[in-house]
């Protein structure tokens, strides 16, 4: 069977979760963010950048926190 199949089904092997501790989490979306990658990116449309510009906010404030 082909790997590399759009419609074949995933199971638990192929999937990893990986947990990202709070306090890294204002960075890593400011990283994100430096590469092109945010919520109106990946959702494009009103919802998409009413969540970007929540998030744009929240993330000034923590983190103006860590500096």
């Amino acid at each position: 069977m082909d790997s590399n199949k759009p419609n074949k089904p995933l199971n638990g092997k192929q999937l990893t979760k990986v947990k990202i501790p709070k306090k890294d989490k204002a960075m890593l979306r400011y990283y994100l963010k430096t590469v092109g990658v945010s919520y109106s990116s990946l959702f494009p449309g009103l919802d998409g950048v009413c969540q970007d510009l929540n998030d744009n906010l929240l993330g000034m404030l923590e983190f103006e926190e860590l500096m």
